[in-house]
């Protein structure tokens, strides 16, 4: 509902080429993957990106996921949903670029 129309015939085609079994067997596979643990040893920045309207990615679970890491951050944009880099690109980049920037500032020990 809060996603671009116009990406229901790509995503539509994409579920069709890769077929409701392999779908089915990625959504368990992500379902059970515990990224938590992972972002632990990740010593670079960590950005959680999410929408206003994502339902797939709360914001608690956001703010966890940043929380896990030692330069983790999570921020919801002011519009969008779950499909972010297809449906408001500029302003995922943009944040991403002010990460980076601060990133390269800071200096490391």
């Amino acid at each position: 509902m809060w996603e671009r129309p116009g990406q229901v015939p790509l995503l539509l085609r994409d579920y069709w080429r890769t077929g409701i079994g392999a779908m089915a067997r990625g959504i368990d596979a992500a379902r059970k993957d515990r990224i938590d643990h992972v972002l632990t040893a990740i010593e670079a920045p960590v950005l959680i990106v999410r929408g206003p309207h994502d339902h797939i990615s709360p914001r608690r679970w956001a703010d966890n996921l940043a929380a896990a890491s030692q330069h983790g951050q999570a921020e919801t944009l002011s519009a969008g949903a779950h499909m972010l880099p297809f449906t408001h690109p500029d302003a995922l980049a943009a944040r991403i670029d002010a990460l980076l920037t601060v990133a390269a500032a800071t200096p490391r020990s």
